[in-house]
């Protein structure tokens, strides 16, 4: 199973249902051939998981340093073995959803080149308001951060 989860990591992450895939097939379409049909309880069940794993980690082990390791580990064998993956990547970006110079983690393939592209999904329009907060959000955070900075 395969969905993306875009924007900030963490509060204002977003998963993309519409694109969700098992194997080769609509998440949906999977779920109602095998008779579990995702409910928005489901759904909701899923999303809370997703976007607050860190904190049910921190509860549990004190930190999130060995899942921040192996994220690092991922994208280093990326770059040496130039393996050109697909991994959701944070850069400043030109603009995304209509929110310039921010960056915000979508899908790039990464090679011994660094980002060699970005492959924005396609959203539907609560996805992509979802995605728009969260960049609104991060570029409110990076204001903050650089007014506190450059007093």
């Amino acid at each position: 199973m395969h969905a993306d989860v875009l924007g900030e990591h963490g509060d204002s992450e977003v998963l993309v249902w519409s694109g969700a895939k098992a194997g080769n097939t609509p998440l949906f379409t999977f779920a109602e051939q095998i008779n579990k049909p995702i409910t928005q309880e489901v759904r909701e069940r899923i999303d809370h998981g997703v976007r607050y794993a860190a904190y049910s980690i921190i509860e549990g082990k004190g930190a999130t340093n060995y899942g921040i390791g192996s994220g690092l580990s991922r994208i280093v064998k990326a770059i040496l073995t130039n393996e050109h993956a697909v991994i959701s990547l944070s850069i400043v970006n030109e603009e995304i959803v209509g929110v310039k110079d921010t960056a915000l983690s979508v899908p790039r393939v990464l090679g011994a080149d660094g980002i060699e592209a970005t492959l924005f999904p396609s959203l539907d329009e609560v996805e992509r308001s979802q995605l728009q907060a969260s960049a609104v959000a991060l570029e409110t955070a990076a204001k903050e951060v650089l007014s506190k900075h450059l007093k």
